[in-house]
């Protein structure tokens, strides 16, 4: 192990800060100014390399100026350009068609465009027809528009016809108008004798935006009916069946007709082409109406899957129940007896991908009845025997595809019927050891999966799991990825057999040894990529000895100082949870572990801030997610340490007079219950903070924001509990709530801090009703005490989001009128209101919308006087304007803009913040947008106008 580690994805997890909107302005009007120079150019070369770079350009800087004014700079081009710098042009339109509402003069863009429909040449009216069509979002109602491609569509240039088909389809797409008017002429070009069977065959696919109103819909589907006789060929049948189906899917009142029309054409018609193609359809309705299919649609479904003679064929009409099986359609399927006698026919089929798709559909039903509060034990073990059947023959045979499908659906069952997963963990275990490559990281997948829905089935197979790791090291190659992965996907298996076993310091010393033995045999060039991954896993299983070993022995294998950095920080982190998995039989112990453990998080947390490699990249959440570690570490001492005044620091003599007289309890007279309400706000405090972190983490997964979610709870169920014990709050309501919202929770009902939550809940309220209107004593604070060494000693599990974040949406704002430079202000008189104008962009990664979407944003802007010495004009004080507005707008492709009136009150330099919020689709606020500020400085009109006449 002597080569360096250098992983370019070790520390992909930073959030980005906003950069400033000066810079953002500076930067796109550099990058419009060069492509402007390369526009200029007298060289075709360089103008096309130009034109080719607006898309990214829009992209990156989305801003309606900056488009309006590159849109009609390519505008200019495409008038007195060539034929193929109009083609480049082209293709920017259509590349940048979500931005194409963003241009302001829409009127001088078209004049532009639309001069060149009157050349001579008519490869430079195709363009044009094609450039007019691809701009239809804007200029869909234009009348000399619609002129120009009516007349086109009488070309006898085929490229200039091809071109106003296009554009045709286009118009229809967006115009009612358009579409309604050119009805009879498209059905004259489609029926006449003299038009080409190949334009027909183009011609027919614009009928399916003519749904506008129901009287246009019944003449589209009369004309395609006729069409079907008239025209029996085999292009002509597929293309007039898709275009009827895509009619009915948009005008919704004709699906039953079409369904009947496709099942004809599907059980009738002998060709194998026509077949496939109504079966395509026929899924298409099922997936967008499903509600509409009638019991009979069903049968016919299921008597042709039973008569069908082709695999394929029936692979179609299974993928259609399939489809309706995963919607509100599930209930025909459930007393359908030929869906079962399918299911019993198919899931034996010889074609892996038949008997899979059977399977899965056998699953849908089998869990469709126990949602429904209709279990069938018989449906669900027959669907798991033939899961189990199909898993084996696709592991035999080697087909992936298949077995994914096999295996998706074995998770599906066992979520919902978890009397199945022993049986079938045990079948994948024995398939695990004759498989290899991609079967064998699916397989093992699979059981990492199932072990963590029941972390119980994976333990009786823990010996065979350890002995196959020890195959799985050895036989990992350089040129597999499959093998790095089935490495790491064993090791997290070994962690889940091991969870919840209790072992002493010997055991677990000898696991970690062993780990750490097997993976030194690694000989791969990124072993120390894959032993990172291991100890990433460990720290998410709770096994932080073993990833702190693995952490500190790659930090010297690292080729930058700040993945030195950051692998120090995480082996600090791992040693403090370690330090709390030790024995403690004394609360002075524990005092111990917990002092210990808070001095290598505050160390880990120091180091952590030292490996944050750029602005660009704080390591935000990173850094709070520890800090409020270390703080319950702090709250957890300081509830012990109080705990234990009850008996070192008694109530003062004059207490019990002052008892007697006021009728309270005597220890709520001592120092003993100020204490106590400290450590009560102290966590609830740090609740409120997680629930901050909460709130700003938009791109972390589910998981990880359950974790969160769970600390919170934690923290503020301690601080009910000391409420309720000290007799501050009432048992039988605040906690009879907290502990309703406990056992309504998914996640505290499989993590297991939320089964300890639940336990110390319960232990409290009884205890709370056991001594009600007694005074507080010794009973009270040792419940405290074993509260506090239960949520301590449950395994910590760091969240996924602290080593990495497959979601990337952020938010970067310019706000108009921008500073010359960052530290001069801007000048506003007082007797005018200052106008800001807040531009975003929501920048995305790969993924769109993976864990959320952005639904839209809230901008808030508040300002502040720098010097408040000074006296308001007109005897008003600050307190007479509103410091803060706020105002929500819906991004419009990823773009959003708003505008604010900012009143000042007096000379001063104002201190402008805008900050942004982002609202999801389910609602929900995430405080997770940047902030950007800005300097206003007030001056008064008349003291101008006195210095300017004196000068």
């Amino acid at each position: 192990m002597a080569a360096t580690l250098s992983f370019g994805g070790l520390m992909n997890f930073g959030e980005k800060s906003s950069s400033n909107s000066a810079d953002n302005w500076q930067d796109a009007n550099t990058a419009l100014a060069e492509l402007d120079k390369g526009l200029r150019s007298s060289k075709t070369g360089e103008q096309c390399e130009a034109i080719v770079r607006f898309p990214s350009l829009f992209e990156k800087y989305p801003f309606p100026i900056l488009i309006n004014t590159a849109l009609l700079k390519l505008a200019d081009v495409f008038r007195v350009g060539s034929n193929f710098l109009r083609l480049c042009i082209l293709k920017v339109t259509q590349q940048s068609e979500k931005h194409l509402d963003k241009i302001l003069n829409v009127d001088e863009f078209l004049k532009r465009i639309y001069s060149v429909i009157y050349s001579n040449d008519p490869v430079a009216r195709a363009i044009t027809v094609r450039v007019l069509g691809s701009i239809a979002c804007i200029v869909s109602e234009r009348k000399n528009v619609h002129h120009s491609i009516r007349s086109s569509l009488d070309s006898h240039d085929e490229v200039e016809l091809e071109a106003a088909i296009f554009a045709t389809d286009r118009f229809c797409s967006h115009s009612r108008e358009f579409a309604s008017g050119l009805y009879n002429k498209i059905a004259q070009l489609i029926e006449g004798l003299s038009t080409p069977v190949e334009m027909k065959l183009k011609l027919i696919p614009i009928f399916r935006h003519m749904h506008f109103d129901l009287q246009l819909t019944a003449k589209v589907h009369e004309l395609c009916s006729s069409l079907l006789i008239s025209h029996p060929a085999c292009r002509f049948v597929v293309v007039t069946l898709h275009t009827l189906s895509c009619l009915a899917v948009s005008s919704i009142i004709d699906i039953p007709k079409q369904l009947e029309l496709l099942l004809k054409y599907m059980a009738q018609d002998p060709r194998k082409v026509v077949k496939n193609h109504a079966l395509d359809d026929l899924k298409m309705l099922a997936k967008g109406a499903p509600h509409m299919w009638k019991a009979s649609h069903t049968e016919a479904l299921c008597d042709f899957i039973l008569s069908s003679c082709y695999d394929n064929l029936t692979f179609a009409a299974l993928r259609i129940l399939r489809t309706l099986s995963r919607s509100e359609a599930v209930t025909g399927l459930l007393n359908n007896d030929k869906v079962l006698e399918i299911c019993q026919k198919e899931s034996n089929s010889c074609n892996l991908a038949v008997a899979a798709l059977t399977s899965e559909l056998l699953v849908n039903i089998a869990v469709s009845a126990i949602k429904n509060d209709n279990k069938n034990d018989d449906l669900c073990e027959q669907a798991a025997m033939a899961l189990e059947t199909s898993t084996v023959v696709c592991c035999v045979s080697g087909q992936l595809e298949p077995l994914k499908v096999c295996l998706l659906s074995m998770n599906n069952l066992v979520d919902s019927y978890p009397q199945a997963g022993s049986s079938l963990m045990e079948s994948l275990a024995s398939l695990l050891p004759s498989s290899s490559g991609a079967v064998a990281l699916a397989l093992c997948r699979t059981m990492v999966t199932m072990a963590t829905q029941m972390p119980h089935v994976v333990a009786p197979l823990r010996n065979e799991i350890v002995s196959h790791f020890a195959k799985v090291v050895v036989g990992a190659d350089d040129n597999s990825q499959e093998s790095k992965d089935l490495v790491v996907g064993m090791a997290t298996l070994i962690f889940q057999s091991y969870q919840g076993v209790s072992q002493d310091e010997e055991g677990r010393l000898k696991l970690d040894d062993m780990i750490l033995e097997q993976l030194e045999r690694l000989v791969t060039s990124s072993r120390y990529w894959t032993i990172f991954r291991v100890g990433k896993q460990a720290t998410r299983q709770g096994f932080h000895s073993l990833a702190a070993k693995i952490f500190e022995t790659l930090s010297s294998k690292v080729a930058s100082e700040h993945f030195y950095f950051w692998l120090n920080a995480l082996k600090f982190f791992c040693e403090a949870e370690s330090l709390l998995k030790g024995e403690c039989d004394s609360q002075l112990a524990l005092s111990k572990q917990i002092s210990d453990a808070g001095a290598k998080y505050q160390k880990g947390i120091t180091t952590l801030k030292a490996s944050v490699q750029s602005s660009n990249h704080q390591l935000s959440f990173q850094c709070t997610y520890a800090s409020l570690r270390a703080e319950m570490f702090q709250a957890h001492s300081r509830l012990l340490a109080s705990c234990a005044t009850v008996k070192s620091c008694p109530p003062p003599a004059i207490a019990t007079a002052v008892a007697m007289a006021t009728g309270q309890d005597v220890q709520r007279l001592s120092h003993f219950a100020a204490q106590m309400t400290e450590c009560s706000k102290l966590f609830r405090c740090l609740g409120e903070k997680y629930g901050q972190l909460y709130r700003s983490s938009f791109n972390a997964d589910p998981v990880s924001l359950q974790n969160i979610e769970a600390l919170q709870q934690s923290c503020l169920m301690i601080s009910h509990s000391i409420d309720v014990l000290m007799k501050t709050s009432q048992p039988s309501s605040s906690l009879g709530e907290q502990g309703s919202s406990v056992n309504k929770s998914s996640t505290f009902r499989r993590s297991p801090l939320s089964l300890a939550c639940t336990e110390i809940l319960q232990t409290v309220e009884e205890l709370a009703i056991q001594l009600e209107g007694l005074p507080v004593c010794h009973l009270q604070t040792e419940c405290l005490i074993r509260a506090s060494m239960t949520l301590l000693k449950v395994p910590f599990i760091f969240p996924k989001h602290f080593f990495s974040s497959q979601q990337a949406t952020f938010i970067k704002l310019a706000l108009s009128p921008s500073p010359r430079s960052p530290s001069e202000p801007i000048s506003v008189t007082l007797d005018t209101q200052f106008v800001l104008k807040v531009e975003g962009v929501i920048e995305r990664g790969q993924k769109l919308g993976l864990y959320r979407d952005v639904q839209s944003v809230c901008l808030s802007v508040t300002w502040r006087a720098e010097d408040r010495k000074q006296q308001p004009i007109d005897g008003k004080t600050s307190r007479d304007h509103v410091t803060s507005l706020e105002q929500t707008v819906v991004p419009h492709h990823d773009y959003f803009s708003a505008q604010f009136l900012l009143q000042f009150s007096t000379q001063s330099i104002y201190h402008v913040t805008v900050s942004s919020s982002v609202i999801d689709s389910s609602g929900i606020l995430w405080n997770t947008g940047p902030q950007n500020t800005l300097q206003v400085k007030t001056t008064d009109s008349a003291s101008r106008k006195q210095r300017t006449s004196r000068s």
